[in-house]
């Protein structure tokens, strides 16, 4: 049989040892020379770590080596043969190191260094397999057993001893026969018999862990013993696995289904009674696989609305009672609150270090190089009135926050007006890498700044990113979403720049800023996200 050969690189060979040492030799400095050696692995420019060989040694180990000096390597075992173990100073040396087979159950290792002089440039392990085998064709398929009391078994091939153990389910299932088995370097196939009792709830799973004669964790071989019992499983569908319940999105009056797999008889309930918005209409008792259908009233509260189902059997003499339960969520419609800029609604905001705090009136609040903040918002909908803008106004809304990858930089998300000589334009903003899109021309058009405007962004979910959608007169003017990926908006068409991350959960404050000339801020709106108190 031919040699595989673990391939070692091109010819470029590693220069891994340049050493220069200075001692003394009585009064006198001595330099001592220095020793070029350099080695590879054919095909590799290097030599690893480690080697592995089966047992009956079918892999070679092949190394070049080049020095200045004349140069050797060597080991301590006498498994393997290193051909030539040295060579000549200057000229390139092909080595082959090659095992002898192993019949000796242990696997074998040895170190082997590379050495120049007193230089030693490098040390790997060689390892090489030993003969032990253990398996069990079970371990692939598992052994499958019927509910009733009963007995299965199954094969392991060894040529070393072993022993196995119950390592999961020890209350049912239990080793008739032959917990242990095998002889040194001798080939045996022993029948496992086991034992299990009836299985009177749900359909259960156990583990045999089949050891070496070390018992060791990287060798061992687990089996797996299925016994059938009473299925009962509500299906929560794909699209709501991520949730693990059923979010109802619809918060007006509706039905959906629940479907269940069983292999016997099952009953559906509510978990509280005292939940009137919800019933389970039509059948509720079933045999088998089955769907019950839940009828919603509408969701006029602030919040949304939770409550369990509950799946049982019955109870039967000689039988376990397996219940299971899942959540259901309607959402709630969330409901805008305003408030008004005046002297009261001003007194909820704090004013920006740096900027002047608005005047209050009865008709907004006037901002003239002012800004406020708050920090006691969730991701939802935030739009302000603007109105009585004066020449060269910079008003804007101003989402700012510490991005925990990069906590020194200032970060923002910016929707504002601006009233310039050039063009009266609707501007979108993120810092810090530049503008999300360019002038409003592109997709709004010239706006007039002598009329009243409403501005804002609508924060919503996108993949656990923060989805920004940015609004003007409550039209949709433009969107980005914050997970690291440049694309064009679906709502402008115009392309985003970048790879911008901001987590929908990130914490944040709201700013309101009238930076140059003179804006009045009428009002400013909140609408939360629904909140699903996952």
């Amino acid at each position: 049989m031919k040699n595989r050969l673990y391939t070692i690189g091109l010819l470029s060979l590693l220069m891994v040892g340049l050493s220069w040492m200075i001692t003394s030799c009585d009064s006198d400095d001595e330099l001592l020379e220095g020793v070029d050696l350099r080695y590879e692995e054919l095909g590799k420019n290097t030599v690893d770590d480690y080697y592995l060989v089966d047992a009956q040694g079918t892999v070679t180990v092949q190394l070049r080596v080049k020095s200045d000096h004349a140069w050797k390597i060597h080991g301590t075992a006498d498994w393997y043969t290193i051909s030539p173990s040295e060579g000549p100073a200057d000229s390139v040396t092909t080595v082959t190191i090659e095992c002898a087979p192993n019949t000796e159950l242990d696997d074998r290792l040895d170190s082997i260094k590379i050495q120049s002089d007193y230089w030693v440039g490098k040390t790997f392990a060689l390892e090489q397999k030993g003969i032990a085998y253990l398996t069990a064709e079970a371990a692939e398929t598992g052994v499958l057993k019927s509910k009733e009391l009963g007995t299965a078994s199954f094969v392991v091939k060894a040529n070393q001893p072993w022993s196995i153990e119950v390592t999961e389910g020890s209350n049912w299932l239990s080793i008739e026969e032959n917990a242990s088995g095998g002889e040194a370097k001798k080939d045996t196939e022993t029948e496992v018999r086991l034992s299990f009792n009836a299985n009177l709830g749900e359909e259960r799973v156990g583990k045999l862990t089949i050891f070496d004669r070390n018992k060791n964790e990287e060798t061992k071989v687990e089996v797996q013993c299925t016994q059938e019992g009473i299925i009962l499983i509500p299906v929560i569908p794909a699209e709501q696995q991520e949730f693990g319940y059923f979010r109802i999105y619809n918060a007006g009056a509706n039905q959906f289904t629940i479907a269940v797999e069983s292999n016997g008889d099952w009953i559906a309930s509510k978990e509280d009674d005292g939940d009137d918005w919800y019933s389970i209409v039509g059948q509720t008792e079933f045999n088998g696989n089955g769907v019950i259908t839940v009828e919603m009233t509408e969701n006029t509260t602030p919040e949304v609305r939770i409550a369990n189902i509950v799946f049982n059997t019955p109870e039967v003499e000689g039988a376990e009672v397996v219940t299971k339960s899942v959540t259901i969520k309607q959402a709630n419609t969330p409901q805008p609150t305003r408030t008004m800029m005046d002297a009261g609604g001003l007194g909820a905001w704090n004013v920006i270090d740096g900027y002047e705090k608005p005047i209050a009136s009865d008709a907004g609040a006037i901002f003239t190089q002012a800004g406020v903040q708050r920090t006691d918002f969730k991701p939802g909908n935030f739009k302000v009135k603007v109105k009585d803008m004066s020449g060269a106004t910079w008003c804007a809304i101003v989402i700012s926050y510490v991005n925990p990858n990069n906590p020194t930089t200032a970060h923002s998300i910016t929707i504002g007006l601006n009233n310039t000589a050039a063009k009266d334009k609707l501007w979108t903003f993120v810092s810090p890498w530049g503008f999300a899109g360019p002038q409003v021309a592109n997709f709004v058009g010239t706006i007039d700044m002598t009329a009243e405007h409403t501005f804002g962004l609508n924060l919503t979910d996108s993949n656990g990113a923060m989805h920004i959608t940015y609004h003007l007169d409550e039209v949709n003017r433009h969107d980005y979403i914050c997970d690291g990926n440049a694309r064009t908006s679906a709502i402008s068409k115009v392309q985003c720049y970048g790879a911008y991350q901001m987590a929908y959960d990130s914490e944040f404050k709201i700013q309101l800023i009238g930076a140059t000339g003179s804006t009045t801020f009428e009002w400013f709106e909140y609408t939360p996200n629904i909140d699903w108190k996952d």
